[in-house]
């Protein structure tokens, strides 16, 4: 009798990918997202247990926020894969690109459980620093040293844990020695410069840390051409509307509020590094209140749609203008039904807000979906902010693309601060600012402001705000800082920098001026 063929593994299927998966990610390269998306799910049905399609798709879905979707794949790949720890680590970088990090965290322990798995380890690590974990997070980096002792990667994390552990002498070696012999690899060595000069501007070593993050930069400029085109041209769309549009837009937005149900929505935005995380860590501790921490839901999912069907470089005023009851009510459920799913639970009758630091270009799109939306405005001295934005390393993305010069870095704060001066003139319904050196004076004054903004009851539960932040994932770059008490050296800290400032402080100046701040 002739012997049963066996059915072929997940792990044997994934080594020719079906000819669905390849037509998908070449759409996807093409950003062709729909019918990439679509050829996905196709590669999906045709291969229902190969695992290098499900955790492909799955990253291809979550990217474009098919969240739900994008979970039940990495759930049948948990499933299919449960005793390989290779299969642990690839669904567990899935959810750290969901920004999912509990999950995320969840399959790394995994992998490292089922095999001394020094990529699992450093994850897991980067997670627990994250996390203020940082006596776990050097003995998993210790264990990926052993394995793999020549490690920029390990050796970068390791300076990280020490000097947020005050060991800055270690540190500052480490970082050295990362930068000499990771010259090979620019991104490695443009972290490191970039953690080298947040060590040294807190020794007060001004100048050097100047001249690590001038190094830090150089190491990205040059390898930035896509992410600067993509930048300019939807930075020209915007700047076009905002010259373009008037109060009676905004007016003849309001006015559709009417046909719609009201919802609980509001947007916590500021130029980057003007006090949003501190507002949003604030507001997320009242029990009514649900935030989404830097999701780019409205940017890369929603305001695409809103001009499908249209030229690229149609004015942003005028398809606002001609968008459909049909089509706002649609994006309105989808952007609320996104959140939901990222959030894994309903937002019910609470108030959900959008914290997202670059969105001030995105009010007038946001406000003629929601002319309801309730907005808060962070805002920080302007030479401070400029100054912050510059003087850290960011991965290459269209917004710290705009970071990589401390001219461009000034040019794009006027674009954005010259946009709400304009906006915050022509604009009804409930907003305010919120300025970051207010809430260092009095967080408790500023906390109600903003509550009463959002029409919220007082909660004393805000000010307790970092007990909770130490238990939560928190996206943003800041998150070191978040979790300190409030400090006043953050403020007036441009000064320290006066002399590498001067080419761009003239051009600050009228902005300093019209957002009421002085020397």
């Amino acid at each position: 009798m002739a012997r049963r063929r066996a059915k072929p593994t997940g792990r044997n299927r994934s080594r020719a990918s079906p000819p669905a998966l390849r037509v998908a990610k070449n759409l996807l390269d093409k950003q062709r997202f729909d019918e990439a998306l679509v050829k996905f799910n196709e590669a999906v049905r045709a291969a229902p247990n190969d695992l290098s399609v499900l955790i492909g798709a799955s990253r291809a879905l979550g990217a474009h926020y098919k969240i739900d979707r994008s979970r039940a794949l990495l759930e049948r790949a948990l499933r299919l894969g449960a005793r390989r720890h290779e299969v642990q680590w690839a669904v567990g970088e899935s959810y750290r690109m969901l920004g999912q990090l509990s999950a995320a965290e969840a399959c790394y322990r995994r992998a490292c459980q089922l095999a001394n798995d020094p990529r699992s380890q450093l994850e897991l690590a980067k997670i627990c620093e994250r996390r203020h974990r940082l006596d776990e997070a050097r003995l998993l980096v210790q264990q990926v040293l052993r394995q793999a002792p020549r490690s920029s990667a390990a050796h970068l994390l390791t300076a990280r844990i020490a000097r947020r552990s005050g060991e800055t002498a270690k540190a500052e070696t480490i970082l050295h020695e990362v930068i000499a012999a990771a010259s090979q690899d620019p991104t490695v060595v443009a972290e490191a410069w970039g953690e080298l000069a947040t060590l040294l501007d807190s020794a007060g070593e001004y100048d050097a840390a100047w001249n690590a993050i001038l190094a830090c930069k150089h190491q990205l400029i040059g390898r930035d051409q896509a992410q600067r085109s993509a930048s300019d041209f939807v930075l020209a769309r915007c700047r076009r509307m905002v010259e373009a549009i008037t109060a009676d837009h905004f007016t003849r937005w309001q006015m559709s509020a009417k046909k719609f149900s009201p919802r609980r929505v509001a947007l916590l935005t500021g130029f980057p590094r003007s006090g949003t995380t501190l507002l949003e860590q604030l507001l997320d501790a009242h029990p009514k209140v649900v935030c989404s921490e830097e999701k780019d839901v409205f940017s890369t999912d929603i305001f695409p749609s809103l001009g499908a069907g249209r030229p690229p470089d149609t004015p942003i005023e005028q398809m606002l203008d001609e968008l459909s009851y049909e089509t706002i009510l649609d994006q309105r459920e989808r952007y609320l039904d996104t959140m939901e799913a990222i959030f894994g639970e309903p937002i019910g009758k609470r108030l959900h807000l959008d914290k997202n630091p670059p969105m001030i270009l995105m009010i007038p799109a946001m406000k003629r979906l929601f002319p309801e939306l309730k907005l808060i405005l962070a805002l920080r001295d302007p030479r401070d902010v400029v100054l912050s934005c510059f003087l850290r390393y960011l991965p290459l993305n269209p917004v710290s693309v705009c970071f990589l010069t401390i001219e461009r870095t000034c040019d794009r704060y006027l674009l954005d601060m010259q946009a709400w001066l304009k906006i915050r003139e022509m604009i009804s319904g409930a907003w305010v600012e919120i300025r970051y050196e207010d809430a260092v004076e009095d967080l408790k004054r500023e906390a109600r402001r903003a509550l009463e903004t959002l029409e919220l009851p007082w909660d004393d539960g805000v000010l307790n705000y970092r007990d909770r932040t130490m238990q939560k994932q928190v996206l943003s770059p800041t998150y070191e800082a978040v979790a300190q008490p409030i400090y006043r050296s953050a403020m007036g800290r441009w000064k320290n920098y006066q002399q590498q400032l001067g080419p761009i402080l003239e051009n600050l100046a009228p902005v300093v001026r019209a957002l009421g701040y002085g020397d």
